[in-house]
């Protein structure tokens, strides 16, 4: 449109032309292509490994190394951060309380055990989201994606799962979405799991022929979502409402014996297995306190039995009603959930708090909005 508005245009007693621009090729490609010949099909495979390479770095950061050096990697980054967080509360007005703490924990502000590992190392993500677009090898567009078959941290059923929707986009009269134009369909698929195998999927795009696909996956799929996003940024949009398109409309997860329904939009630790071991451990570290405000409801539903009150703050409304709902489910009647930003939602309600009340925040992961401006 803009090319047709513009060509042929009087501008200044001058008629514009317009036309699509070629841009000249890349000197440092056009050489790679002239020294190619018999050498082609082993640096199609070089290409391969270092771009599969590149991805394992961004998806699982030291996927290279063995775990036991993973943790220790992991625990000595760890170490730096404390002593970062140590040095910078030493301007703070907790001298005393410093001082206290420093002599117990040989120089740093807290306790610092072990890193306590993962009983299960692959295949454990419960929740994987897959980009749409077009292969490596395709050059329109600006977003190339690869399957997910090296990922060792994705379930066998989600990759089953995702290569069964990869075949039903390919067959789609649907474009897939290009975010150079904003045109197209296909953009996301967030596939959900529990430890049952059961899978929620999300589709964000339009929807067709998904059942014929999905039974011929043989999955176990519980339900179905769709996502219509309106914006045009990448992480779509928060307010995007989620359609049931069949199936169940949660999903439901059991920690430590008790039992949690998860909404499309809730957060959900992304290892089960190894927030069991987190959540055992908090429990146990806070079970003479009386009061706990949490970010999510599942870690305060596994505590509220070893305290007196707890109380919830979560952003998402869906995960407000999830973590009501759980509350119920398991029989806990001494907890409460806020729904709202935690920076906006603490300043009111540590003032509202009994003088004596000794209290633990638990934040799961902890978030930027902890800074001093905030908190």
């Amino acid at each position: 449109k803009a090319l047709k508005a513009i060509d042929g245009y009087n501008w200044k007693k001058k008629v514009l032309q317009a036309k699509f621009a070629k841009p000249a090729a890349d000197p440092i490609a056009k050489k790679r292509q002239s020294h190619a010949g018999s050498n082609d099909i082993h640096n199609q495979q070089s290409r391969k490994k270092a771009k599969t390479s590149n991805i394992l770095d961004v998806v699982i950061p030291l996927w290279d190394k063995s775990y036991e050096e993973q943790l220790k990697i992991k625990k000595i980054n760890l170490d730096r951060a404390i002593k970062q967080c140590t040095s910078k509360l030493d301007g703070a007005k907790v001298g005393e309380w410093l001082k206290l703490h420093k002599a117990e924990f040989n120089g740093i502000c807290c306790q610092f055990d072990e890193i306590l590992p993962s009983p299960e190392i692959n295949g454990y993500r419960n929740k994987c989201e897959f980009a749409i677009g077009m292969d490596a090898n395709n050059e329109e567009g600006n977003l190339s994606v690869v399957p997910p078959t090296d990922c060792a941290n994705v379930p066998e059923e989600a990759k089953l799962l995702a290569k069964a929707i990869q075949d039903l986009i390919r067959q789609s009269p649907l474009p897939v979405y290009s975010f150079v134009d904003h045109t197209g369909y296909w953009r996301q698929v967030c596939i959900r799991r529990n430890l049952l195998g059961q899978l929620m999927d999300q589709l964000r795009s339009l929807m067709d022929d998904i059942h014929h696909c999905l039974n011929e996956c043989n999955c176990q799929v519980t339900s179905i979502y769709l996502q219509k996003q309106t914006t045009r940024s990448s992480a779509g949009s928060a307010d995007s409402v989620y359609d049931l398109i069949t199936g169940s409309k949660y999903l439901h997860e059991t920690i430590l014996g008790m039992k949690f329904r998860i909404s499309p939009s809730s957060f959900f630790q992304g290892n089960t297995l190894a927030a069991e071991v987190l959540y055992k451990n908090i429990r146990e570290w806070c079970s003479t306190k009386s009061n706990i405000c949490c970010g999510t409801g599942t870690i305060g539903i596994l505590m509220a039995k070893s305290v007196r009150r707890v109380i919830g703050i979560e952003v998402v409304e869906d995960a407000i009603e999830d973590a009501k709902a759980n509350a119920e489910l398991n029989g806990i009647n001494n907890i409460e959930f806020i729904c709202g930003k935690a920076e906006d939602q603490l300043p009111t309600l540590v003032d509202s708090l009994p003088t004596f009340s000794e209290v633990v925040a638990i934040v799961d992961p902890p978030r930027a909005g902890l800074r001093k401006p905030k908190c």
